[in-house]
């Protein structure tokens, strides 16, 4: 299949969402049509406690599928202690809810025992916990958190603004970047 030449009017007109990294002295991170509301930009923020929570959390809920899954591998050990955790937390500018990330993986090339899981959670009125997600991106270091179309939900800008992550777990790229895996190539 050919690929389409790109051009100002093809994205406009298919209501496309383009992410970059700007360079130079630029003010502002997004830049978008004026008929879309501004990107509501989350601020990360420091919550130990709720961290901990969600870690916990994470861990209880996945710890046999985690635990079979790992030992079918080959996996020698806990699959916990063979894992980099990663926890973050964000504020949504307008709402002021709070998302807590938890990421969970093991890096391995071909056959080695590895895994890559992430949970998002939303933090009540209440100040309690409730699980949104899981997805599969618990490699992926989160760049930014940002609620693109204002539904209150954030979406991921991952791996150095390289790939966009809505929490259904989908990858939105509107343009092609290439980029080059020098990993397992089975």
């Amino acid at each position: 299949m050919p690929v389409e030449e790109w051009t100002v009017e093809r994205v406009t007109e298919s209501n496309v969402t383009l992410a970059a990294q700007l360079d130079g002295a630029c003010d502002g991170s997004w830049a978008r049509a004026e008929s879309f509301s501004p990107a509501a930009v989350a601020i990360h923020v420091e919550a130990a406690a709720l961290e901990s929570a969600a870690r916990d959390d994470l861990f209880a809920s996945i710890d046999d599928e985690m635990t079979t899954s790992w030992k079918d591998m080959g996996g020698e050990g806990t699959w916990r202690d063979a894992a980099t955790i990663t926890t973050s937390t964000w504020e949504h500018p307008l709402t002021n809810e709070r998302w807590v990330f938890v990421q969970a993986h093991r890096d391995g090339s071909c056959g080695d025992a590895n895994f890559s899981r992430m949970a998002a959670y939303r933090v009540g009125e209440n100040g309690k916990l409730r699980l949104a997600t899981t997805m599969t991106h618990g490699a992926s270091e989160i760049d930014q958190v940002v609620d693109l179309d204002g539904d209150g939900q954030p979406e991921l800008l991952v791996d150095g603004g390289t790939e966009l992550v809505d929490l259904a777990d989908r990858s939105h790229e509107a343009i092609y970047i290439q980029s080059y895996h020098y990993g397992c190539g089975c």
